[in-house]
C-alpha cells in the first residue's frame, strides 16, 4: 500500500494525501467485507499520521482509531478487533484516562491467546504499561513494558503502526521511567542510554524526538537540570524541524523548568507559559497530565489553566 509505503519512511504529509485520494476512491465499491478491510487498512495508517500531524489526542486521530474500532467489529476477525482495541486504549492514555484506558488494555491482553505476532504483542505490552505507569501502578507497569520489549525484539518489523515509533527505543525509554519509579536508579539510566542509542542508529526522527524528550523528562524527575535542558533543547530543534507538534510543548515545558532550576526564572516561566499555550492550541485541554508536576513553577496569572487538569 502507497499510504504505508509513505508512512514507514516518516513521509507524513504524503501519506495522509494518498489516505485522502485511496478513501474516496472507496466510496465507489460496493459495501461488503472487502472493502471493510480495505478501509480498515487505511484507517489504521490514518491514525498513525494523525498523531504525529495533529498530536496523539486530536480529533483527527479520535475519528481514525473510533472508525478502525467499528470497521474491525464489522469484521470480526479476532486480531483486527484486538489490534483495534490496543489503539482505542492508547487513544485514553493520551487522552488522560488512564484508568478507563487501562481496563480496556487489559481485556485486550486476555484477548490474545494465539496470536503470533510480536509486533502486535509489542503494542499490546506498550500500552498497558503506559497506562499502568500513568494509574500508579508501577510493578505491573514494569511487567507490561519488559514483556514489550521482548516481543519488540522478535518482531518483524521495527516501526509500531499503532505508535508510529520505533519498538524498542520507545519500550526502553518508557520502561526506564517505571524503573526510576521503582527505585531501580542505576538500571532506569542504563536503558534510557541504550534507547536513545538505538534511536540515533535508527534514523527515525519522529522516534528519537520521543526518545529525547522521554530522557529530558526522566532528569527533570531526578533533579538534574542540565541534563533535562541539553536533551530538551535538542528535542526543540528536532521539532521545529519536522514539524512534531507532540513533542514540542512537551520539550519546551520541561526545558523551562531547567532553566528555572539554574537561575533563569524569569526565562523559564515565560517558556512553559508558551509552552502550556502550544498544549492549548494542541488539542482541547483533555490530557497533559504532565502539566501537574510544574504548578509551583507558574504565575498567579495562569491559574485559570489548573481547572483543565486531571490529577
Amino acid at each position: 500500500m502507497a499510504a504505508e509505503q509513505a508512512l514507514s519512511r516518516a513521509a507524513y504529509p504524503q501519506a495522509m494525501s494518498l489516505i485522502e485520494a485511496a478513501l474516496k476512491l472507496l466510496d465507489k465499491m460496493p459495501e461488503g467485507t472487502e472493502r471493510s478491510r480495505a478501509e480498515l487498512a487505511l484507517r489504521t495508517i490514518e491514525g498513525t499520521v494523525a498523531l504525529v500531524c495533529n498530536g496523539g489526542s486530536s480529533n483527527e486521530r479520535e475519528y481514525a482509531v473510533r472508525r478502525a474500532c467499528e470497521l474491525a467489529e464489522k469484521i470480526g476477525e479476532a486480531k483486527q478487533v484486538v489490534r483495534a482495541l490496543s489503539s482505542l486504549s492508547g487513544l485514553y492514555f493520551t487522552q488522560g484516562e488512564s484508568a478507563r484506558g487501562l481496563e480496556l488494555a487489559r481485556r485486550s491482553l486476555a484477548l490474545w491467546d494465539g496470536i503470533q505476532d510480536k509486533g502486535l504483542l509489542a503494542d499490546l505490552g506498550y500500552t498497558a504499561g503506559m497506562l499502568a505507569s500513568s494509574c500508579g501502578n508501577f510493578r505491573e507497569a514494569a511487567s507490561h513494558l519488559e514483556a514489550a520489549l521482548h516481543h519488540a525484539r522478535r518482531a518483524n518489523r521495527a516501526v509500531s503502526p499503532q505508535w508510529g515509533l520505533v519498538y524498542r527505543c520507545v519500550i526502553a525509554s518508557s520502561l526506564a521511567q517505571v524503573l526510576q519509579y521503582l527505585g531501580r536508579l542505576d538500571e532506569a539510566v542504563k536503558v534510557a542510554e541504550e534507547a536513545l542509542r538505538h534511536a540515533r542508529e535508527s534514523r527515525h526522527m519522529f522516534s528519537l524526538g520521543a526518545v529525547l524528550m522521554l530522557r529530558g523528562d526522566l532528569y527533570q524527575r531526578r533533579r538534574q537540570p542540565d541534563n533535562a535542558r541539553e536533551h530538551c533543547e535538542e528535542t526543540i530543534a528536532l521539532s521545529e524541524e519536522n514539524g512534531f507538534v507532540e513533542w514540542l510543548p512537551w520539550g519546551r515545558l520541561i526545558h523551562g523548568w531547567a532553566l528555572c532550576e539554574l537561575g533563569q526564572a524569569a526565562e523559564g516561566l515565560a517558556e512553559m507559559e508558551a509552552a502550556i499555550a502550544g498544549y492549548l492550541r494542541l488539542v482541547e485541554f483533555r490530557a497533559c497530565n504532565i502539566l501537574s508536576r510544574f504548578v509551583a513553577k507558574l504565575s498567579p496569572g495562569w491559574a485559570g489553566w489548573r481547572k483543565h487538569l486531571r490529577f
